[in-house]
């Protein structure tokens, strides 16, 4: 005779649409904090390769190139050219100010004094 409470052989819950509720409630907004900043922040710095590609493909179709590998050989590149610099090491701009601050600063030349010094 068992004098404990056992309580159900299943857990009793949502189901699949509470994995979607604690989704959209905990990991969207944390994913849109994180996410969309990097994105953009690659984008521009992908932004100049970009349309130097675009006028690379331009230039090729005014060459008449065949489009289809115009557009094949100048995206390749540009994913090649991308990978490039997304594996890169950045440095953050805090490092980047260090690195100026501890140049040898340049003085100004002493000037002839005159009357109103």
């Amino acid at each position: 005779m068992e004098r404990y409470y056992r309580g159900s052989l299943r857990q009793q819950g949502e189901g699949l649409g509470g994995l979607f509720d604690i989704f959209s409630r905990g990991l969207l907004p944390l994913l849109k904090r994180t996410a969309v900043p990097l994105i953009k922040s690659q984008a521009k710095r992908l932004a100049p390769k970009l349309a130097k590609t675009g006028v690379g493909l331009l230039s090729d179709i005014a060459r008449k190139k065949n489009l289809k590998q115009a557009v094949k050989s100048r995206g390749a590149q540009l994913i090649r050219d991308s990978i490039n610099m997304a594996a890169a090491p950045r440095r953050p701009q805090s490092v980047k100010r260090q690195l100026n601050s501890r140049r040898p600063k340049v003085t100004a030349k002493k000037r002839k004094k005159d009357i109103f010094d």
